[in-house]
């Protein structure tokens, strides 16, 4: 199986740790790219990417499509409270607490698995904590 990374910018905006990953994965990126169409009658053959530095498009023949638009934790809000780690997540225990009592967080501001279902767990186990510290 080929993977081909293709990305809008020309440089990551991951944190570091998944920047250092994927260079040591040896999978292969096309910089300052968007795919502007995905081709096929039944199934998917081909992307049609477009350079947005150049304007250049051209036709990638693929198997398949994965789609990811990244993330990053939107948690400058709490920053001052000191309960972020250096990748801007916030560290929590079993019951979705942070260093500060009284606070509880959950989902993807987290140091744990980015997934839907994790999140939605989180959050009842946040609630349920949060009561019992009220």
């Amino acid at each position: 199986v080929d993977v081909t990374l293709v990305h809008r910018r020309d440089k990551f905006m991951a944190d570091k740790i998944l920047q250092d990953r994927f260079r040591e994965s040896g999978i292969p990126a096309i910089l300052d790219t968007v795919v502007t169409e995905i081709i096929g009658k039944d199934k998917v053959e081909a992307v049609r990417l477009k350079n947005v530095k150049t304007g250049e498009e051209k036709e990638m023949k693929v198997d398949g499509v994965f789609i990811f638009i990244g993330y990053e934790p939107k948690t400058d809000f709490v920053k001052h409270l000191g309960i972020t780690d250096d990748y801007g997540y916030i560290p929590v225990d079993m019951h979705m607490r942070t260093k500060v009592p009284g606070i509880f967080a959950a989902g993807d501001i987290t140091n744990v698995f980015k997934q839907i279902a994790v999140a939605v767990g989180q959050g009842a186990i946040a609630a349920n904590s949060a009561k019992e510290f009220l």
